[in-house]
């Protein structure tokens, strides 16, 4: 079998079986055969020089990986928008060997390709682009800040406008984007574009944007102006020739030539249009600015593409954070969102379960009117809820009358502790639940609670078309038995003695016999004098 002939961009050179590779060094001899290149992630402007390879490589089919100890969903996101090959782990390197032992061997490079690319790699500062750019592109690529900036619509644009002013220097630009039926214009004018100029070629350029979005309103469209490293919001003619009067250079020119194109996000779908215009005559009839624009739009329309998806996720995120900050405290939200993916592989980790049931709730529902019932289930919920949460619990479901609590999914020190506390405060804020017009079997409202910790599955269960984050195990089966039994002790709370054991020398229990689970004797405990506190 032959070496591949790699070129390595990285620090962790004991990674590689040199039975396989040839390692070729930035420092070492030229090959003009390389099958492909390898970067690491860790090192200085990984991404910017992978890009910047791309552009030089590709017509050679060499591919570009970026090898990582572990990936991020923003490094998918960043490989996307700048079109590179797939980010893999080290742990990877023979699905990559698979891909590259099956290519075929690429063409020998040219010896001024061959020279651009150690020259670049050496300096990382100024690299010529090859064959259609005739620009210079430079070390921190404003796309590529643009890409960073992601999280701010306004900073990315700006970062894209900086881009084309090293590019082609636009003397008017305008940006439309669509995005939930509104429509924003992003503006750049130079300072020889009179205001009267600048309003026809916004009219004319509106007048192509609504071709391809007959919703958008040319009265509701909301400007924003660059100026100054900044993006200016200017919502009435006021402002707009307040702008233009700063902006004044006493030279005033019109637009003679104009340029326009449509911009696609990563699916192929339209996201808005862009409209360039220069006082050049016939400056967009050179292939070579053409080509530039039409490369220059695919990857604005990516980097745009991801910051809509990055803030529509941002928005659904911060939704579900409103819906479920009564249930979870917050560092468990973020903790689901920051490890989406482990959350869909799960995983197997130490839990203390909790799990709690309104006794006669049977009888409860015959007796009294649903309206009534639901008024007093949310009331229950909210004390019973609010108790766990301050212990460091989370909610896991809530099934008709009954509680299932999880204590631990935040790697808590001591969760069976925190489980035991939760229910003592249960207990305890059972009198304050209101129970006005209510039939109750014991003129009170009373509830078991069984407790146990041990080893389950967390993970997002269920379809495609609904899944939750839930435990999964003997765990809860079990803290539902204790829960069951607490009946025929005579006693709001039992634990096991898993729990027991977790429990530190300030924590009195009292044990008070066996229950039996799958044949086998089980020792359960409570808390002495628990029936007090719901006195």
């Amino acid at each position: 079998m032959k070496k591949l002939k790699i070129l390595l961009i990285d620090e962790n050179n004991p990674f590689f079986d040199l039975k396989k590779y040839d390692l070729l060094s930035i420092s070492g001899r030229r090959n003009s055969f390389i099958d492909a290149v390898f970067i690491g992630k860790k090192m200085p402007d990984a991404f910017i020089i992978a890009n910047t390879l791309h552009f030089l490589l590709e017509p050679y089919s060499i591919p570009i990986y970026i090898l990582a100890d572990e990936i991020l969903p923003f490094d998918k996101l960043r490989i996307e928008s700048l079109g590179l090959n797939k980010i893999y782990l080290y742990s990877e390197l023979p699905l990559i060997e698979e891909k590259l032992s099956e290519k075929k061997e690429g063409s020998e490079l040219p010896e001024k390709v061959l020279e651009k690319l150690y020259d670049f790699l050496r300096n990382k500062e100024i690299l010529d682009f090859p064959e259609n750019y005739s620009k210079k592109m430079i070390k921190n690529t404003y796309l590529f800040k643009a890409f960073e900036k992601m999280d701010s619509l306004s900073e990315c644009v700006y970062h894209i406008f900086e881009e084309l002013k090293i590019l082609i220097s636009p003397d008017i630009l305008i940006f439309f984007l669509e995005e939930e039926k509104k429509t924003a214009a992003f503006i750049l004018i130079q300072q020889e574009i009179s205001e009267k100029s600048y309003e026809n070629f916004f009219k004319v350029a509106f007048h192509n944007h609504f071709s391809n979005f007959k919703n958008s309103d040319y009265e509701k469209i909301e400007k924003y102006f660059y100026f100054e490293k900044d993006m200016i919001y200017i919502d009435s003619l006021e402002k707009q020739e307040a702008f233009f009067e700063h902006l004044s250079s006493g030279r005033k020119k019109t637009v003679s030539s104009y340029y326009y194109n449509q911009i696609f996000n990563s699916e192929n779908d339209i996201i808005g249009t862009l409209h360039i215009g220069s006082q050049i005559n016939h400056f967009f009839t050179s292939d070579n600015i053409l080509n530039i624009l039409e490369d220059f739009s695919s990857k604005a329309g990516k980097i745009m593409g991801n910051a809509f998806n990055y803030q529509n996720a941002e928005k659904k995120k911060t939704e579900v954070k409103k819906v479920f900050q009564k249930f979870v405290p917050e560092t468990i939200i973020n903790q689901m969102f920051d490890k989406q993916e482990e959350n869909e592989k799960g995983e197997r980790r130490e839990i203390c379960v909790l799990f709690s049931d309104i006794r006669s709730f049977t009888t409860i529902t015959e007796k009294n009117t649903a309206e009534n019932v639901v008024q007093f289930l949310n009331n229950y919920f909210e004390l019973m809820v609010g108790c766990i949460r301050e212990e460091g619990g989370i909610i896991d479901k809530l099934i008709g009358d009954a509680v299932v609590a999880l204590f631990g999914v935040n790697h808590a020190e001591n969760p069976a502790l925190q489980a035991v506390r939760a229910a003592i405060k249960m207990v305890g804020q059972l009198n304050k639940v209101d129970i006005e017009g209510l039939y109750l079997p014991d003129e009170k409202v009373n509830n078991g609670i069984g407790i146990h910790i041990g080893e389950l599955i967390l993970g997002k269960i269920g379809s495609n078309e609904k899944k939750a984050y839930t435990a999964v195990g003997d765990v809860v089966r079990i803290a539902e038995e204790l829960e069951a039994s607490t009946k025929n002790f005579h006693t709001p709370i039992l634990f096991s003695q898993a729990v027991k054991e977790k429990l530190n020398n300030n924590t009195d229990s009292l044990y008070l016999g066996n229950i039996e689970l799958e044949e086998k004797k089980f020792p359960v405990y409570t808390l002495p004098d628990i029936d007090k506190k719901n006195g």
